[in-house]
C-alpha cells in the first residue's frame, strides 16, 4: 500500500489571505490598541495621532515582515528570551529536584571530598579480587610496608 506523506509540515496554515493565525492576532490586537490611542480624546490630537500611527506602523512591521529567514515576531521573542534568561546554567544536585542557578547568584564554595591514603597492600588486595572476578575467597598475603 502506498500512503501520501504530508510535505511542508512546518509551514503554518493561512487563515486570512496570506496571514497565519499569529500574524492575524498581532494585527488585530495592535490595530485596536493603535485605534484607541489614535482616537483618545484626553490627548492632544497631534500627539495621539503620532503615537497611534507609530503603533500601527510597528504592529504592521512586526506582523508581516521577516528577519534572518524567520518572522519578525518570532525573532523578537528570541531576542527577549536571550536578554531575560541567564547566560550560564549550573546544575547542582540537591535532593530530588535539580536546580538551575543563574550566573548572577553568588557561587557557593565547592566542597571537596576528604582525601584518604591507600596503601599498596589495599591496592593489591583489591586487584586480586577484581582479577578473580570476586571468586577468590581469601586475599593473598603480601608483605606489609613500613610507613615512613
Amino acid at each position: 500500500m502506498q500512503f501520501k506523506v504530508p510535505q511542508n509540515v512546518l509551514i503554518e496554515d493561512k487563515i486570512y489571505y496570506s496571514l497565519n493565525a499569529v500574524q492575524f492576532t498581532i494585527l488585530v490586537i495592535g490595530g485596536l490598541a493603535s485605534f484607541f490611542v489614535f482616537t483618545a480624546p484626553e490627548l492632544p490630537p497631534v500627539i495621539s495621532r503620532t503615537i497611534g500611527g507609530l503603533m500601527g506602523f510597528f504592529t504592521f512591521v512586526i506582523a508581516v515582515t521577516s528577519f534572518n529567514g524567520q518572522p519578525t515576531y518570532r525573532f523578537f521573542r528570541h531576542v527577549i528570551a536571550f536578554i531575560v534568561n541567564p547566560r550560564q546554567r549550573v546544575w547542582r544536585k540537591s535532593g530530588a529536584e535539580p536546580e538551575l542557578i543563574s550566573q548572577r547568584v553568588v557561587v557557593e564554595k565547592q566542597r571537596q571530598a576528604p582525601t584518604r591514603t591507600v596503601s599498596r597492600t589495599e591496592i593489591a588486595a583489591l586487584a586480586a579480587v577484581l582479577d578473580s572476578r570476586g571468586t577468590q575467597g581469601a586475599v593473598p598475603n603480601l608483605p606489609q610496608e613500613e610507613k615512613p
